[in-house]
């Protein structure tokens, strides 16, 4: 099926339903984030923050951007 960009939402397939959506959204906001969640979320962080460090002293110790 090749589409011409004068697609209808029947042709497409996509069906929304807004109040699913809201229910949803809701759900995720009632729910409290766990310890699993909370140590991944600190370990991303962490790691992410070491990276930028790095990266950083990288930067800042090229031999190009030292001046006269």
């Amino acid at each position: 099926m090749f589409f011409r960009g004068t697609a209808t939402k029947k042709e497409v397939g996509i069906v929304v339903d807004p109040l699913l959506l809201c229910r949803f959204a809701s759900d995720l906001r009632k729910r409290m984030i766990d310890d699993q969640d909370l140590g991944f979320f600190a370990n991303f962080l962490g790691i992410f923050i070491f990276v930028l460090v790095i990266a950083y002293h990288y930067v800042m110790a090229d031999p190009k951007y030292e001046g006269n």
